[in-house]
């Protein structure tokens, strides 16, 4: 079972029906209906007890620990919308490959709920997600609900992290709070009378009522203590209020009144969530364990069934919780031997992951382990990342160090559930452990390096990657992994067959397309560990190719990788990322700004949380650049000093450093900030893009001589046509700016063809130039603003004062300061700006000079 079925629609007799509560969330109109209140003030016996009176379909999912995984909650909360309409759960995966939001779940479910007719959807419990992964995909699911014919209904202990303000303000939203849980007098009566073995008299009832402040766990705590009691006067006088206290007195009443075989089968199985009839003999030990069940439904001992059938139940969340604090203090070992004949039943039920916490609650952490490790394939391949997290964090640390197989395991395992920081920490210390052995074998430091050339490759360390990973993909026959121990045979196993992908990765970073292509053969000759390792190969290709300028190849193995991570399913969307950050720089030098934002920017967050350290790093790196393209230099400076902030807090690996260094000497270059580009450039390491921005700096500062000598020594492979492409931009504005048309016109002339092929545009259009003008073609490019194409002189000249304040436009000075340096007012500079940009048929300043030195004006 992925989920605990729904509660029974049918209430228990002792329920009181409270027509307050159902007039209250019945009200016209509501679509989010809000019921928080502390353990067992009623929220969940409310909200039942409206669904059974509201006369149309509902959906009802219970949450638990397990749904702080985003993958399984969703898993769950679309087989409970089947319910509702038939054929979501299909609907919701299915996505054209072209869909570059392919993983926008949600959004596709409401595309086949809007049809469906109106229904009301329960979250309950749902406090215990709030602080989870999973949070984010509340706040989705409330976003999307108003696209439906859904109330949704949401039971927390505490407020939702969401923000209400839209419902309130269309009338839409129904809160009910404690203070309307708790119960009135009358209502107090009416739940009494339910239990005709409990005695009072009126005054008692309300002196109750009173003292539990309406608290609906305290009058049924007391109900169930009263049942017989002699002397019901001193019971309620000694009654001391709503909190914790009052329910370990009442529990300790409830249980010492109980035959001796009730409060056993109560104390034995608090070590479940969920009970059915065979569960409880399984875990009791004992053949009557389904009538006792029976016996402790019908004396309604905090029993909630979560089914019509009444085959399955769970107990009330407080009585739960104090059971299992009174059998771990009283019964030890009943409580281990519980989890483990718990964890016996799970398995020969085929739940294994129900299995893994009981194992892990009884200490049987090899089994565990066990189950955990034969389990990882398909919960990475189900995108169950969160689960396996909160798996590996239970395991000790000395646990994992007493074997080097499981560190090894251990390693990948946290590599893969995107906790690369928790893994490298177990590969320093296996490191530690084998050189610290009597006798350290040089295949299990292999092992190591194998493991350690894959993060870092992931990390943002190229070098490392590539220098580990050769050497020991060389030494790869001194290897026989079936000939190794149980866990160091499959953890060794894994690292090898996800070597090729790490280096992959590693080469595509340092823009080596032809060791990009060539590891990505190796993991199609040899097959991935799993799919989603294939969508991540392609990633790495597409990015190699693309910064070579190949955004043609690049496009289409991105648009690859996207097809297969849909189809292969929710596991394989986490390495889609480096696919989608190749379509924001394809995008980008397509000039198609807003869908290079699009691709990449809603999915960054995500991804680096999952580990992408790298690829997230070049993603915000783009859209940094597509933010100077869009004449918003100060909001790409601010990006990329945000991002080495923040991956300074880890330690930046030398790689990042030189990349984010790089892209701001850039934007400042762009920005005009000359002084802060050249501490950059000092720093920087030689290359041809160092000699770029050297050459891009030349020209900031009118030195236009000192372009030509840098451009004819790049040094510029033949596979480097994006390097081609701006220095011959950069060419050819050094050119125009010195007036020399002609040899502007040759330096683009011998890229212009293939760059208008591969539809590279974008590096053209930042210095000025239309590549499409250029080859003849006057074809407009997808996404950019227009621009006047094929003249080559202005219909209507610039004056000489015009020309003047022109001059000044590079300048990036205001304009009142260019009318002091014309000493003309302020209003005058403002009238020749409007004219330049009039005769030049732009809108902005930044495509003004562009036009300007496309024409060889400035």
């Amino acid at each position: 079972m992925t989920s605990a079925p729904p509660p029974s629609t049918h209430l228990p007799t002792h329920v009181v029906r409270r027509t307050r509560l159902i007039d209250l969330m019945s009200r016209s109109g509501a679509r989010l209906v809000v019921v928080t209140g502390s353990a067992g003030s009623g929220k969940s016996v409310a909200v039942r007890d409206w669904v059974s009176t509201a006369g149309m379909p509902s959906a009802w999912l219970s949450l638990d620990s397990r749904h702080t995984d985003p993958e399984h909650f969703l898993e769950a909360l679309m087989s409970v919308l089947e319910q509702l309409s038939p054929g979501v759960h299909d609907a919701t995966w299915r996505s054209d490959p072209g869909d570059h939001a392919a993983d926008r779940a949600l959004d596709r479910a409401v595309e086949h709920l809007a049809a469906a007719p109106r229904g009301a959807l329960v979250l309950d419990d749902l406090h215990v997600i709030d602080r989870s992964p999973t949070a984010e995909l509340l706040v989705r699911l409330v976003d999307v609900i108003p696209s439906t014919n859904l109330t949704l209904v949401i039971c927390s202990r505490s407020d939702p992290p969401l923000q209400l303000h839209r419902f309130r303000l269309a009338g839409e939203l129904v809160e009910v709070r404690e203070a309307d849980l708790r119960f009135e007098p009358d209502e107090a009566h009416q739940f009494f009378a339910r239990f005709p073995q409990v005695e009072l008299e009126a005054a008692q009832v309300e002196r109750l009522a009173e003292r539990t402040e309406g608290w609906a766990a305290g009058l049924q705590f007391a109900a169930l203590s009263l049942a017989g009691h002699d002397d019901p006067d001193g019971f309620v006088e000694r009654f001391a209020g709503s909190d914790r206290h009052v329910a370990d007195f009442l529990l300790d009443e409830v249980l010492d009144r109980q035959p001796e075989e009730v409060r056993g089968f109560l104390l034995a199985t608090s070590v479940l969530d969920r009970l059915c009839a065979d569960l409880c003999d399984h875990v009791t030990g004992r053949p009557d364990a389904g009538a006792v069940l029976r016996q402790v439904e019908s004396e309604h001992l905090f029993l909630v069934p979560l089914d019509d059938e009444r085959a399955w139940f769970r107990y009330h969340h407080l009585f739960g919780q104090l059971l299992r604090r009174e059998l771990r203090v009283t019964h030890p070992h009943v409580e281990r031997i519980g989890h483990e004949r718990a964890a016996a039943w799970f398995v020969d039920h085929d739940q294994p992951e129900q299995a893994i916490g009981h194992l892990l609650d009884a200490g049987r952490l090899d089994r565990a382990f066990e189950l955990v490790t034969d389990r990882l394939r398909d919960l990475f391949h189900a995108g169950r990342h969160e689960t396996v997290r909160s798996w590996l964090r239970r395991f000790p640390r000395s646990f994992v160090d007493a074997d080097p197989g499981r560190q090894v395991l251990m390693t990948l395992a946290y590599a893969r559930a995107g906790q690369i920081d928790e893994g490298r920490a177990v590969l320093r210390r296996a490191r530690a452990r084998a050189r610290g052995d009597d006798a350290p074998t040089a295949e299990l430091e292999l092992h190591h390096d194998v493991t350690e050339a894959a993060l870092a490759s992931v990390l943002g360390d190229p070098e490392t990657a590539i220098a580990l990973g050769s050497k020991a993909w060389d030494r790869r026959a001194e290897v026989d992994v079936a000939a190794l121990p149980g866990e160091l045979a499959q953890g060794a196993a894994e690292a090898w067959g996800y070597l090729p992908l790490g280096l992959a990765r590693a080469h595509a970073l340092l823009d080596d397309r032809a060791g990009a292509r060539r590891w990505a053969a190796v993991v199609r000759r040899q097959g991935p560990r799993l799919p989603s390792d294939l969508v991540g190969t392609l990633g790495a290709e597409a990015w190699a190719e693309a910064r070579n300028g190949r955004l043609r190849s690049a496009s289409e193995l991105a648009d690859q990788a996207l097809a297969l991570g849909t189809e292969y399913g929710r596991g394989a969307r986490r390495t889609m990322i480096g696919a989608r950050v190749t379509l924001a720089l394809v995008h980008r030098e397509r000039d198609e700004l807003d869908r290079a934002v699009e691709v990449v920017a809603p999915h960054l967050d995500a991804a680096r949380r999952e580990g992408h350290v790298a690829i997230t790093t070049l993603g915000e790196v783009e859209l940094a650049r597509v933010e100077c393209a869009q004449g918003r230099s100060d909001d790409a400076i601010a990006r990329l000093l945000r991002v080495r902030r923040d991956r300074a807090v880890d330690g930046t690996p030398a790689f990042l450093a030189g990349v984010l260094d790089r892209a701001e000497c850039r934007v400042r270059l762009h920005a005009g900030d000359l002084d802060r580009a050249r501490d950059l450039l000092d720093d920087m390491e030689q290359g041809p893009e160092r000699t770029l921005l050297q050459a891009r700096a030349a020209l900031v500062a009118g030195d236009h001589e000192a372009v030509e000598p840098l451009l004819t020594d790049l040094g510029i492979t033949s596979d480097d046509r994006r390097s081609a492409f701006e220095a011959a931009a950069l060419a050819a504005r050094a050119a125009a700016e010195s007036g020399d048309l002609a040899s502007a016109r040759r330096a683009l002339g011998e890229v212009a063809e293939l760059a208008q092929r591969e539809r590279a545009v974008r590096t053209f259009l930042d210095e000025g130039f239309d590549i499409d003008d250029i080859v003849g073609g006057g074809r407009e490019p997808v996404g950019a603003t227009r621009r006047p194409t094929g003249n080559l002189a202005l219909v209507d000249p610039l004056s000489e004062r015009e020309l003047s304040v022109l001059r000044y436009l590079p300048s990036r000075l205001s304009n009142r300061e260019i009318g002091a340096e014309l000493y003309v007012s302020l209003n005058t500079v403002k009238s020749h700006v409007k004219t330049i940009y009039r005769k030049l048929g732009v809108d902005g300043r930044d495509e003004a000079v562009r036009r300007a030195r496309q024409l060889g004006l400035i």
